[in-house]
């Protein structure tokens, strides 16, 4: 939702934009300033490699926020992970580390419901 051409973010969003020198960027948003003129967005991927993974300064005018898509895949959530480590960010990898988890028990499960455990394995499959 805009307001007055402003678009309105919050903290952790993913946002896409361009900089004052016209470099494309996608990141999330760090940091809003106390007048709500102005974010710092942490640049995850860029035309220009060498300013990937330091912050920006944009005007809100100058972002787009992105739509917030929940990953459900194994790939997914391994891609997200790679992305959280390269940034640095411990919360979020460990929330992500947590849903993959959860994923694998899923799909664990899922592939084991109807069989007839053998006198070899347990009920995940996995010999004892």
């Amino acid at each position: 939702m805009e307001i007055n051409g402003n678009v309105n973010v919050k903290i952790g969003d993913w946002v896409k934009g361009r900089t004052r020198n016209g470099e494309l960027i996608h990141g999330y948003v760090e940091n809003i300033q106390s007048d709500n003129a102005k974010v710092e967005v942490r640049i995850v991927i860029s035309d220009n490699e060498e300013i990937i993974g330091k912050g920006v300064r944009l005007a809100r005018k100058q972002i787009e926020k992105l739509e917030q898509n929940i990953p459900t895949s194994e790939t997914q959530l391994k891609s997200l992970i790679d992305l959280a480590l390269q940034t640095s960010d411990q919360e979020w990898f460990v929330d992500l580390t947590e849903k993959l988890n959860k994923t694998k028990n899923n799909s664990t499960t899922q592939n084991n419901m109807g069989k007839q455990p053998n006198q070899n394995t347990n009920y995940y499959g996995i010999r004892e």
